[in-house]
């Protein structure tokens, strides 16, 4: 089929004129933004309370505060004071028992892994078991030992209710790639890491991703330039990071490459460098801007809301999850 010039005119023009509407849509008015600022924190805080409250969180909670947990990363104890902390899996292997009079846990029988058995102080009658059946780890270039390999899951009784899933690679003793899948009953959260590795610099792509019975609620991606001094030291180029979660996306770079030092107003030098902004996540129309700022009567500086109307509010006043992330006290 066939169309005339004049039959494609309309189309056209109607093509235009929503490409110009959509291009000109204006940003939400300060009471509108306001109520999508605190949605976003509503949920936020939400998620933050839902998974501390979860019942698989509780019990490896409850675990892995006891001294002599023989688990990595949380094994309190090293027989070599001022060594690195290097986990041995193969020693470890075994089945522990909680002994409440030494209040530590007791080897009682070998294993070709990790088996922790605990009774929950809520639930005596029914066991938890922490079952770790694989650990590697190396040497990185801060003489720290980074975890290669974990596979390692949470039972209740007879019920799987945890599942952490861990694998890394690494190349002249810096991470290239990760991949961190951890499940807590319907939660389930995965972390992926990926390096570039050049002879100055890398290119740095970490993205976290949390669903709720397989709905996404919150998506966290973040890259970056890293470039190498003459010394060895690494420095952030520049930085980029698209977050979202229902129902505003932020989005944000920062071209810290190009801030002066020494200047006297950072606050002006970062703001000049950066452009960071909330936007609906629904349509992309625009929520606000996102500033650094002095306090008035003050020199503390912190990250500021800034609306349609050229008012601005702090982001801590605002959401209570940046007061509870940063540990703010008034």
């Amino acid at each position: 089929m066939q169309y005339s010039k004049k039959q494609l005119l309309p189309f056209l023009v109607l093509l235009m004129s929503l490409s110009f509407w959509l291009s000109c849509r204006q940003p939400l008015d300060k009471a509108e933004a306001g109520k999508h600022l605190r949605a976003m924190d509503h949920e936020m805080l939400s998620l933050m309370n839902q998974i501390q409250g979860n019942g698989s969180f509780k019990v490896l909670k409850e675990i892995l505060a006891i001294e002599n947990v023989p688990t990595p990363f949380f094994a309190h104890k090293s027989p070599e004071p001022g060594a690195i902390r290097r986990f041995d899996f193969d020693k470890h292997k075994g089945f522990y028992e909680y002994d409440s009079v030494n209040q530590a846990f007791m080897r009682t029988a070998g294993s070709d892994s990790i088996i922790i058995i605990y009774h929950m102080a809520e639930r005596p009658g029914i066991p938890a078991r922490i079952i770790i059946s694989a650990y590697d780890e190396e040497a990185g270039s801060s003489s720290l030992m980074f975890p290669l390999k974990l596979e390692a899951a949470l039972y209740v009784g007879d019920r799987q209710t945890a599942r952490i899933s861990h694998i890394a690679r690494l190349e002249h003793q810096l991470p290239v790639e990760a991949r961190l899948q951890i499940e807590l009953e319907n939660y389930r959260m995965e972390m992926d890491f990926r390096n570039r590795l050049r002879r100055d610099y890398g290119k740095v792509r970490i993205a976290i991703v949390v669903e709720r019975d397989q709905k996404e609620l919150m998506r966290w991606v973040t890259r970056s330039k890293a470039g190498l001094t003459n010394e060895g030291s690494f420095f952030m180029r520049w930085l980029k990071v698209d977050f979202q979660m229902f129902p505003v996306k932020i989005l944000a770079k920062v071209e810290n490459d190009a801030i002066d030092p020494h200047t006297i107003d950072f606050v002006e030098e970062f703001n000049k460098h950066s452009r960071i902004r909330a936007v609906r996540k629904a349509d992309g129309r625009q929520i606000g801007d996102i500033r650094l700022r002095t306090r008035e009567n003050s020199d503390k500086i912190n990250y500021a809301f800034h609306f349609s109307d050229g008012s601005y509010l702090f982001v801590e006043d605002m959401m209570l999850t940046a007061r509870e992330i940063l540990n703010i006290k008034k």
